[in-house]
């Protein structure tokens, strides 16, 4: 699905204030897997997410996402792959708390011209019933539980049917009950074909995923079935 070779990435680059976030990271991820990423804070798994996601780039090295070399693309043309390829789950789930939660998982379709209205809300609505959330359809989003929210949240990743699905800390302050329902949906996509890539710090969450790697000070330290 995505292969990354030594990649790196240094923020504020020249000045006093230098950050290397990423130095010389590896990484391959096949189609239909489920990858963990875990680490302290300021260990360069955020950046690592963010270069896979296509929402920031490598000073040096090479990632070619799906059998496409993203590495020197332009702006628009990573938004189009971010939009068709890439689902993203983020730790505040970044929802718009005006907007019912149907609005919200329908959102990602209204970039694509070739869906009708309707299309979108019948994809929508068949995502929020996967979710168990299909009853909070009409509701704003600013309403809803935590757990709630989340759901909405996956399901608007989920609903462009990417192949890559990138997932930020998707069970933080969620309970035991509600985190392993999370997973569940998540992984359940590995069998569909498509990628799973979780950042957490839980570690009952991450032996959940088929593969666990470790990043310490930008690099890749070890690495666990």
């Amino acid at each position: 699905m995505l292969t990354l070779r030594n990649i790196s990435r240094t923020y504020n680059k020249g000045s006093d204030d230098a950050v290397e976030a990423l130095k010389g990271v590896s990484l391959k991820v096949r189609k239909g897997e489920s990858l963990a990423v875990m680490g302290v804070s300021g260990s360069g798994k955020s950046t690592l997410l963010h270069i896979i996601g296509c929402l920031d780039h490598a000073d040096e090295g090479t990632y070619e996402l799906d059998g496409e070399d993203v590495t020197r693309k332009l702006s628009d043309q990573l938004s189009r792959i971010r939009n068709e390829k890439i689902g993203f789950v983020l730790q505040d789930y970044g929802l718009i708390p005006d907007k019912t939660a149907l609005e919200n998982i329908m959102f990602p379709l209204a970039f694509s011209n070739k869906v009708s209205y309707r299309e979108m809300k019948q994809r929508a609505l068949k995502v929020a019933e996967r979710m168990g959330i299909a009853s909070l359809a009409g509701k704003r989003v600013s309403k809803l539980s935590g757990g709630q929210q989340q759901r909405v949240a996956v399901a608007r990743a989920i609903v462009n049917e990417p192949e890559l699905i990138l997932a930020d800390e998707p069970t933080a302050a969620l309970d035991r009950k509600t985190s392993d329902g999370i997973m569940d949906v998540l992984l359940s996509l590995t069998k569909e074909g498509r990628s799973v890539i979780i950042v957490t710090h839980d570690k009952r969450i991450a032996d959940m995923c088929g593969r666990t790697v470790y990043i310490s000070d930008g690099l890749i330290t070890e690495e666990e079935p």
